[in-house]
């Protein structure tokens, strides 16, 4: 009945069971196989293979019969018949299996373990949110003074043109040929100063002027303060309001050209200073230093110390010192813009006291005044600052409480030798000495040194500023504190410009004298080294009795003119200059004779300086170096040598001094030089006593040819020289 089944699952067993189990309920009793019969109801225990063998002896095909496809149609009461079963029994009744060829399978492809990059955790970092600034409308520049912009206080408005300018508006002083203007409202609190701050940001330099009304439109024109800043583009409006009550006001601006100018403009308003009144005044103590205060945030005006002719301008700032007693109180001010402004500073006694302890001499944007406490008990003082120009308002204030040191007089004058003084301080220096000021040099207080010098030795005394204040030290020496007269100043003497530098040898007996040092401006915080030097010198300088030669058989030089000299000359003996053989002689109208190893040529050099000098001619000597005038006719340069003792001598007869109010007067003096001994003598034939004709601005003295060594007799001193005496040069080594 069934050749071959292939069973492929559970399921599929299970359907070919259905299909026999109807099989044998329609067919009743039957014979398989050749087997028993069966009744009808009995159970048959049915096993399917894969495969049948018929014993046919030959190979019946397998046939395959797919799951669920078992034909279960049979035909009814139809005889099985005995024998064995063909390939034909059943026709059509079992449809074969069809086998589908196995398909190779593809193996799994395994991946190579990929290493795994471990997560990199980014740690959450607060986002900020973005800040959104709302956008503010520039208000348009306004040509108009019936549409003037509103300015606020610290607020800042860009972009700004004059090309909107139109209408012009009332002159106001100084502003007084305005032109089209652009306009703008700020309103001032009560007691409140303003400035108005314009920058240019075109291509173009130049700044803006502004007018200030109170007032409308046609009101009054307001003072104010204009600076104009160093980079050409900026400029600063200052003014106050000094009523009760909140003003607005009108602000016309205009370039100073037709060609329209943009820019930025910034208001501020500031209430008053509370050290605007004295009551309200600022405490300070030694070492304060303030920074950019400003005069313009007071309204209090001083008038002036008694019998002082200085007018200050609107607004005074106070600041309050305890002094104690037997110390000085400095302050200086200083503008915060080098430049803008002119200010004084005095120390005033107390609140309504009209009367000044102390105050600067003169306003300057550098300026300073200095008081010391000479009673018994410490005391409050008051520092007051004013203006005294309308150019600038702000200023830096430095004070000092101090005890003044002893040499602030001569009385008390500091004892130095050899070396140097560090720190010295023109703090609390405030006697002047007028003893050997250079030709139109102005006195200041000095500080006072002593020190002793040996019979021929050279001092050498040398000022350096330390400080960044500006200006130059001076250097004097003079004979003791009662003496008017000075043996040497630095005035002249060629060096840096922060050092003031001098020499003096002494041609007495061993002495002490006293160093002075000042400065060429006023420096009252200012502060130097200062450094001595003593020791022997090429030459002993002494003065001896006048001794002047009669020349009767003179040879002149040829030498004449204004500023001129001539070729050397043979020396008529052996001589030696500062050790050195010399051959020959040469002079200049100027007052002076050089000394040549071989030959060489003068000239007219100006600017008589001390000697020694780089700067000066080399192996100079120098009776009288002036600007003289030898106009060959009534003066000459002449020579003469002598047998006893044996010298030469070179006179400048008869000369005169040049172009100047001093030109009228003439004056004769000689250079001696003495063969054998190699002495320099200088002797004075004819002087008057005015200051110039006794050295005030010549120098007198001697240098060798490198310039290095020398002895300066005196430079741009006064009474150095006269007619009833003269200089002697000795030399100290053969």
């Amino acid at each position: 009945m069934i050749a071959s089944m292939t069973s492929r699952t559970v399921h599929a067993r299970a359907v070919a069971l259905v299909a026999l189990a109807a099989l044998t309920g329609a067919c009743g009793s039957r014979t398989i196989g050749g087997g028993e019969d069966l009744p009808d109801g009995s159970t048959v225990d049915v096993s399917v293979v894969d495969t049948a063998t018929v014993d046919t002896g030959a190979d019946v095909t397998r046939r395959d019969v797919p799951d669920a496809s078992v034909d279960t149609s049979v035909t009814p009461d139809a005889d099985f018949p005995d024998g064995p079963v063909g390939p034909d029994v059943f026709p059509d009744a079992v449809t074969p299996d069809v086998v589908t060829p196995d398909v190779p399978v593809t193996p799994d492809v395994v991946a190579p373990d990929v290493p795994v990059t471990p997560d990199v955790v980014t740690p959450d970092v607060p986002v900020t949110p973005d800040v959104v600034t709302p956008d503010v409308p520039t208000p348009p520049t306004s040509g108009r003074c019936a549409g003037a912009t509103v300015l606020t206080a610290g607020v800042a408005l860009a972009g700004q043109s004059t090309a909107a300018a139109e209408e012009i508006g009332a002159a106001c002083t100084p502003v007084l040929g305005p032109r089209p203007s652009v306009w703008y409202r700020l309103t001032v609190p009560a007691g409140q100063s303003a400035s108005l701050t314009t920058v240019r940001t075109d291509t173009m330099l130049g700044t803006l002027q502004a007018r200030v009304f109170a007032g409308g439109c046609m009101g009054t024109c307001i003072p104010t303060t204009a600076i104009a800043g160093s980079d050409g583009r900026t400029s600063l409006v200052q003014w106050r309001n000094t009523s009760a009550a909140p003003v607005e006001y009108t602000i016309a601006l205009n370039a100073f050209t037709a060609t329209p100018a943009t820019f930025t403009i910034t208001a501020t308003t500031r209430a008053p200073a509370a050290n605007g009144t004295c009551d309200g005044a600022t405490v300070v103590r030694d070492g304060t230093e303030l920074r950019g205060e400003d005069l313009s945030l007071s309204s209090t005006q001083l008038a002036p110390c008694p019998g002082s002719p200085l007018l200050s301008q609107p607004g005074t700032l106070f600041y309050a010192a305890d002094v104690p007693a037997g110390s000085s109180l400095t302050g200086t001010v200083a503008a915060t813009v080098a430049g803008r402004g002119t200010f004084q500073i005095r120390v005033v006694p107390a609140c309504g006291d009209a009367t000044c302890l102390a105050a600067s001499a003169t306003p300057a944007s550098n300026t300073s005044t200095s008081w010391t406490n000479t009673g018994s008990a410490p005391r409050r003082v008051l520092l007051a600052v004013t203006a005294t120009s309308a150019l600038g308002t702000q200023f830096d204030l430095s004070v000092r409480v101090r005890t003044p040191p002893t040499n602030a007089t001569c009385a008390g004058a500091t004892r130095i030798t050899a070396g140097t003084l560090t720190g010295e301080s023109f703090a609390f220096a405030r006697e002047t000495n007028t003893a050997c000021l250079a030709f139109g040099s102005t006195g200041t207080p000095v500080l006072y040194y002593v020190t002793r010098v040996g019979a021929g030795e050279r001092l050498t005394a040398s000022a350096r500023r330390t400080s960044s204040s500006f200006f130059q030290p001076v250097v004097r020496v003079i004979d003791g504190c009662a003496s008017s007269t000075c043996l040497a100043t630095s005035a002249g003497m060629t060096g840096s410009a922060d050092t003031g530098r001098l020499t003096w040898v002494n041609p007495g007996a061993a002495r002490d004298v006293v160093v002075m040092v000042s400065a060429n401006t006023a420096a009252l915080d200012g502060t130097f080294d200062l450094s001595t030097a003593i020791g022997a010198v090429p030459y002993r300088m002494e003065m001896i009795p006048a001794a002047c030669d009669t020349l009767s058989m003179p040879t002149p030089t040829g030498v004449s003119g204004d500023d001129s000299g001539g070729a050397s000359t043979a020396l008529p003996f052996a001589f030696r200059y500062f050790g050195t053989a010399v051959t020959g002689w040469s002079v200049s109208t100027n007052g002076y004779a050089q000394l040549w190893a071989t030959t060489g040529m003068s000239n007219g050099a100006l600017n008589p300086m001390a000697l020694p000098a780089a700067g000066s001619p080399p192996s100079i000597v120098a009776p009288f170096w002036d600007d003289l005038l030898v106009d060959g006719t009534v003066g000459t340069i002449r020579s003469q040598s002598f047998a006893t003792p044996q010298h030469l001598t070179v006179e400048w007869n008869n000369v005169r001094f040049c172009c100047g109010m001093d030109s009228g007067e003439r004056l004769t003096f000689q250079a001696k030089f003495f063969a054998t001994t190699n002495v320099i003598e200088f002797h004075y034939c004819a002087l008057s006593t005015t200051p110039r004709a006794t050295g005030q601005r010549a120098s007198i003295g001697i240098q060798d040819a490198t310039t290095t060594q020398g002895l300066s007799w005196s430079a741009m001193r006064e009474g150095a020289v006269s007619a009833t005496t003269g200089i002697r040069f000795t030399p100290t080594t053969p």
